[in-house]
């Protein structure tokens, strides 16, 4: 909705002068603010009719006669000096809205805050060195035994796989997070082996990617239209060409 207020009006002289021309905004209905009877002639003089006029600190008797002069052309709001107990008053001139601010005035606040609860040891300092880094994640391992597993890629460095329940290619390893029972899947690998471990996760279990960021270079570079022209170049080569991929890059699929 537009809403031209009292400043506007101020602005452009006239409440006539400041109303949007017609069809400039057919999608927004446009409500104009009155301080008097006047004010409100001149909105009625506007063609095609607005919306609706806002009835600004008027008094009943205001009211009534605002009432009798729009007779339906322009539905009429009263406004300001609303209050719950002068609500039915105004309601009886005839008005066809009413808005108050009484219902929200002074309401208390409702203080919402939301914070990230941290283990009781803290966060693992990547800074950490590898001696304290082994003890933390060994005492982990400890306190939540067959809740969690952890896969490590055959290419993960010594230091990761020495952790891993399972070691294997990416297969193997997506094979093994689908009958695993543990609550918490720690797969170290690149994001999209995590992603279908947790395609193949059961309900109630988390699949958790240490570094989501990492990636394949073989399905980074493999795109959908390269493929498409390498398919095309098979096809003018070979009848019925069979084209193979590395298993990682999503483009292959779409090529059948």
């Amino acid at each position: 909705m537009i809403l031209i207020k009292d400043n506007h009006v101020d602005g452009a002289g006239a409440s006539c002068g400041c109303a949007p021309r017609p069809g400039a905004y057919p999608a927004l209905p446009v409500e104009v603010e009155v301080r008097n009877l006047e004010e409100l002639r001149q909105v009625l003089a506007i063609e095609p009719p607005v919306d609706r006029a806002m009835l600004d600190n008027m008094t009943l008797d205001q009211m009534r006669q605002a009432v009798a002069m729009s007779a339906g052309r322009v539905p009429l709001e009263a406004s300001g000096n609303v209050t719950l107990e002068r609500a039915a008053a105004i309601a009886a001139t005839g008005v066809d809205y009413i808005s108050t601010g009484s219902l929200t005035h002074s309401a208390p606040a409702f203080d919402l805050s939301m914070k990230v609860a941290l283990p009781e040891s803290g966060p693992l300092d990547r800074q950490a060195s590898l001696a304290d880094l082994s003890a933390r994640v060994t005492g982990l391992k400890a306190a939540l035994g067959d809740q969690l597993v952890i896969l490590g890629h055959h290419y993960q460095r010594d230091e990761v796989i020495a952790f891993a329940d399972y070691q294997g290619d990416s297969l193997e390893l997506a094979r093994k997070a689908a009958r695993a029972d543990a609550q918490y899947i720690v797969f170290c690998g690149v994001h999209f082996m995590a992603e279908t471990a947790a395609i193949l996760s059961k309900p109630g279990q988390h699949v958790i990617s240490p570094d989501p960021g990492a990636g394949c270079y073989l399905a980074d570079t493999a795109s959908l239209e390269q493929c498409r022209l390498l398919g095309s170049c098979w096809r003018r080569r070979w009848a019925t060409p069979t084209p193979s991929s590395h298993h990682s890059p999503t483009s292959i699929p779409q090529l059948s």
